[in-house]
């Protein structure tokens, strides 16, 4: 039976929304919060901007739940653009060695992280498409 050695990057999940990077700032901004069952964000911590070449993006950390309300993980949630129409969505545990995990415990973490990915994506794309276009939030200020 072979040993499969894991990199932490094996651990982050990306999704694609549909939706302009612009857009979507807007509804990571605003007063009302991302409600999806099986990721708990905090409500006092907001968004905190990442700069990065040649573009931006918004970090914030979060807890991964089963339905029945046991954590699975500590995770990273990053948001930025993936082309001029579409943003990207990436989902990474806060742990440093998540490799190190038990299989079961692995298991755990792809099932509902996958589940809370799809989630949140795709609310953020139905919410970012009721707001109007503009340019980003940091654009605007310079």
């Amino acid at each position: 039976m072979l040993d499969f050695l894991y990199s932490r990057q094996t651990f982050v999940l990306q999704r694609r929304i549909n939706c302009a990077f612009p857009r979507v700032e807007r509804v990571l901004n605003s007063a009302n919060p991302l409600g999806v069952e099986l990721l708990e964000l905090p409500a006092t911590e907001p968004f905190e901007v990442v700069t990065t070449w040649p573009h931006h993006s918004w970090r914030t950390s979060g807890r991964l739940r089963e339905r029945d309300g046991r954590r699975v993980a500590r995770v990273e949630l990053e948001f930025g653009p993936w082309s001029d129409d579409a943003t990207e969505l990436l989902l990474r545990p806060a742990s440093q060695r998540p490799e190190r995990w038990s299989g079961r415990r692995q298991r755990r973490y792809f099932g509902v992280a996958h589940a809370a990915a799809d989630d949140l994506a795709a609310q953020l794309e139905a919410r970012a498409r009721l707001m109007l276009p503009t340019t980003s939030l940091l654009e605007s200020v310079s």
